[in-house]
């Protein structure tokens, strides 16, 4: 019973995420890039919205189902996307924010499931907070939701604090080059270019993937990089005390997510 409760439980993290790679995807399948990945994406941006939100209800649910998930562990979830939010007002040079840093050592403290839906939210309440809402938004969502949700991964190390940090700060850097380039696909494949960097429908994988190596090489790579950087510095600096109080909090409130 308990074994087909957690299969089942599992299955609105999964379907959220699977959703995710599916929009990410749609383009693709278009019959020819667009002109303007403004009005292409512009369509299908409020329904994608709304699915999203539903899915994020459903995981939250399906959490208190199970008894992972109460009115501390939403309280908790709420002030925390808050903060993530707010990190992303001050801006650095190159557009870097600490925006990464609560999404990652949340998911790293609490799970998975609990690191994508609060790195959805950060998204979505920072889009409030700047003004910055768009079509992008979704796509926002579930990138920061991923980056979340990985951090997710490096649980075993929570019993090695100098190594759970030190994997962070690495999962910073990478975290910061895999949002880059997930989000260069919400317009890259929409967007007319017939040069070696731009996608056109008929192209084969292997040349798919050569032509936008060579699109993130030339306009992300060097942007991302010093956003990684920046995360490095942050979680040097704040991942152990923000993951000691978290871990505090979690102990001392029995706050556990599951982790699919």
């Amino acid at each position: 019973m308990n074994t087909q409760r957690t299969k089942w439980g599992a299955m609105p993290f999964v379907a959220v995420n699977v959703a995710g790679v599916l929009a990410f995807a749609m383009p693709f399948f278009l019959s020819a890039p667009q002109t303007q990945e403004s009005s292409a994406r512009s369509s299908d941006s409020v329904w994608l919205m709304v699915l999203l939100t539903a899915m994020l209800i459903a995981v939250a649910l399906s959490e208190a189902a199970g008894g992972k998930m109460d009115s501390k562990a939403v309280a908790l979830l709420g002030v925390l996307a808050a903060l993530a939010a707010v990190m992303r007002i001050p801006i650095s040079l190159a557009g870097a924010n600490l925006v990464y840093l609560i999404p990652i050592v949340a998911g790293y403290v609490f799970g998975s499931s609990f690191g994508f839906v609060l790195g959805a939210t950060a998204m979505l309440v920072s889009a409030g907070i700047t003004g910055g809402i768009g079509p992008w938004v979704p796509f926002q969502m579930w990138a920061m939701g991923w980056v979340g949700a990985g951090a997710g991964l490096l649980r075993p190390l929570g019993g090695r604090p100098r190594v759970g940090i030190a994997a962070l700060a690495i999962y910073g850097y990478a975290a910061a080059l895999f949002y880059g380039a997930v989000m260069n696909l919400y317009s890259w494949p929409l967007v007319a270019n017939p040069s070696d960097i731009g996608w056109a429908p008929g192209l084969g994988l292997a040349e798919t993937l050569r032509h936008y190596r060579s699109f993130y090489l030339l306009t992300s790579l060097a942007w991302d990089a010093f956003g990684g950087v920046v995360n490095v510095i942050g979680i040097v600096i704040l991942g152990a005390p923000l993951t000691a109080l978290l871990v505090r909090y979690r102990d001392r409130f029995s706050v556990e997510w599951t982790s699919p």
